[in-house]
């Protein structure tokens, strides 16, 4: 019984604060669907009653919350008066909303809220009853129906006749294409190998033309006879070939290199590695046509 009188004095205490309840006002009559409106909300206290206006977007549904603008308080010898005005947008169908909003209010260390009244804003039809009602209206209204290209479904129908095309093509020749790409691979290290070492061939032979040169060779040879050119010395090489020129044009240019002897037949070295590296292949590359094809 103590608690109820205690919460009932409370409640008097703070309805002598309040001149009246929170006015809540649309300042627009009505809007349509995603427009801004303004609403205000004014309210006259005690000036010894402090006041807190909300600007959390929950309490503003069904509306959007965007912004707002409090004024300051206005004070008389008896009264104050506070304002904010708030702009919303609104995403809801429904023809009428309605809006109430909190006020709380805090004095002596205790608070308690003043709801405002309930406004309604009507939303703006964009086509009337009567309208919508008329059978006239399926007349005025000009429809302009797209019609489908004609030679795009051509082109769609050519594409996909394309493409089972090349599938059936590579299901059918599967292994032979398969044949072409490595012996395609297999040309192009070769290719690129020339097109290399015909540029040091055509460069002064300095060291470090002699260094990469040798390099590439040794190398390039290990790929075509599937031994240890890049580790072996020129004598184990000259065992291997029994090719006196092409030991000679090695100890030539290794001589160069490692001995710092120069030598006018440097150029002369290469033209023969080049030429030999060409010769070994040309074999290799049919000995590999032959294996593809007996692996096929």
């Amino acid at each position: 019984m103590r608690k109820i009188l205690l919460t009932y004095l409370f409640s008097m205490a703070f309805g002598l604060a309040c001149a009246q309840k929170p006015r809540l006002t649309f300042l627009n009559d009505s809007i349509g669907l995603g427009d801004i409106v303004r609403v205000s909300l004014v309210f006259e206290h005690r000036p010894d009653v402090e006041v807190f206006f909300p600007n959390n977007g929950a309490y503003f549904r069904p509306f959007e919350f965007m912004s707002f603008k409090a004024f300051p308080t206005v004070t008389s010898d008896t009264l104050s008066k506070d304002s904010t005005v708030y702009a919303l947008k609104l995403f809801k169908v429904e023809s009428e909303q309605k809006l109430q909003l909190p006020v709380w209010l805090m004095s002596d260390g205790d608070s308690m809220s003043v709801y405002s009244n309930r406004d309604t804003l009507y939303l703006k039809e964009m086509i009337s009853k009567e309208n919508l009602s008329n059978e006239k209206l399926e007349s005025s209204v000009n429809y302009k129906f797209a019609q489908e290209d004609e030679g795009w479904k051509v082109w769609q129908l050519v594409s996909l006749g394309v493409v089972g095309l090349l599938t059936l093509t590579t299901l059918l020749f599967r292994v032979q294409i398969f044949r072409w790409y490595r012996q395609y691979q297999f040309r192009k290290r070769q290719r690129d190998f020339k097109d290399k070492f015909r540029k040091f061939m055509s460069r002064e032979a300095d060291h470090e033309t002699l260094q990469e040169a040798n390099s590439l060779w040794r190398s390039h040879m290990e790929w075509i006879e599937d031994k240890p050119y890049t580790s072996m010395s020129s004598v184990e090489i000259e065992k291997l070939h029994e090719d006196d020129k092409v030991s000679q044009a090695l100890r030539e240019i290794e001589s160069s290199l490692f001995g710092g002897q120069k030598s006018d037949r440097i150029n002369l070295a290469l033209h023969i590695l080049f030429t030999f590296a060409n010769e070994r292949y040309r074999e290799r590359y049919w000995q590999f046509k032959k294996r593809l094809k007996s692996n096929g």
